[in-house]
């Protein structure tokens, strides 16, 4: 939390502001939307003043947050060649220059009622979080997509969005929306899709909700934090630690983005993905499409289980283990 300031009278309704928004930001983590709460696993990133922007690198993507509102924002693919997803926000033509609110978070005044707060993340995602503070604040809240040549962005049934490149690899995507009210009542909210512009409809004025509002859009490019292998006297057992925004990403279509970072991350050891007739594969997308974000712990993928689709071991029973050793490598 930052203090207030009161060495120049005329910085302290900027402190105020500062601490108000942490203060709506740690909310969230108290709502039903905790999953996704802006203020978790958040990166040690500030906002530079001689560079102009707050910067965050990680072995697989960089976040780049520009200090002027018209530059956006980015996120890059550094195993397709650096391939970036740049984001044009909200209002920037009227908005201010960002201002730093704490490690990892910036805020644009958006001068209507509304602030664009991007917050970087350890895993190298980004969320675009929009506060809305009356009910005069616009409903609609335009991103501009700049995606590669032949790249399309893609709505899925949860909700969610792929952006593919012209091969229908995934690019980057964006989890399934969500908007909360001061109460920590949630707020109808959706995604539309116009050709690259990806617009969050917040129906904010449709009931008598009480502001602050809080959404946002979560983009990244990490589905998997780390994995490693353990032998042991049944086989091996493949552990794998989802990234935040990984276990948000879990619609249909994202199956081949999962299993391929999956093989990628382990490296000499990918063979073990698909051996013993895929057990290991179909237990790790069982994990994934179970599409519970609040299973925070590690995913035990392991060898001796007999191989079984993961639509038919994601039940109560088999809690996506399947529970019978197999024969053929037991």
């Amino acid at each position: 939390m930052i203090a207030p300031s009161y060495g120049h009278v005329g910085q302290q309704p900027q402190e105020n502001n500062k601490q108000n928004t942490m203060t709506e930001l740690e909310k969230i983590q108290h709502t039903d939307f905790s999953s996704a709460a802006p203020l978790q696993d958040v990166a040690p990133a500030q906002l530079s003043d001689e560079n102009q922007k707050m910067e965050h690198d990680t072995p697989r993507s960089t976040v780049s947050v520009q200090k002027n509102p018209k530059d956006g924002v980015s996120v890059s693919n550094k195993k397709l060649g650096g391939t970036s997803v740049h984001v044009g926000l909200p209002y920037a033509d009227g908005a201010s220059e960002a201002s730093s609110v704490s490690q990892g978070v910036v805020s644009y005044d958006n001068k209507n009622g509304s602030s664009t707060i991007p917050v970087a993340k350890n895993d190298g995602s980004l969320q675009m979080v929009t506060k809305i503070d009356n009910r005069d604040a616009p409903t609609e809240y335009k991103y501009v997509m700049g995606v590669p040549q032949g790249a399309k962005l893609v709505h899925q049934e949860d909700g969610s969005v792929l952006i593919l490149d012209n091969n229908g690899k995934i690019i980057s995507a964006v989890s399934k929306p969500w908007a909360v009210d001061a109460r920590g009542t949630p707020v109808d909210t959706k995604y539309v899709i116009q050709g690259n512009e990806l617009i969050q409809v917040i129906d904010h004025t449709s009931q008598d909700y009480k502001y602050p509002i809080v959404a946002d859009p979560w983009m990244g490019i990490d589905l998997i934090d780390k994995v490693w292998v353990e032998d042991k006297p049944e086989g091996y057992v493949v552990n794998v630690d989802p990234t935040p925004w990984g276990r948000m990403v879990t619609g249909s279509g994202t199956e081949d983005a999962h299993v391929d970072e999956l093989k990628s991350k382990l490296g000499d050891d990918a063979w073990r993905v698909d051996d013993h007739d895929g057990t290991i594969r179909e237990q790790y997308l069982c994990h994934v499409k179970g599409n519970i974000p609040a299973e925070l712990g590690t995913y035990n993928l392991e060898s001796w289980w007999e191989s079984k689709p993961w639509a038919d071991q994601l039940n109560l029973n088999d809690q996506c283990n399947v529970g019978a050793k197999s024969e053929k490598y037991y």
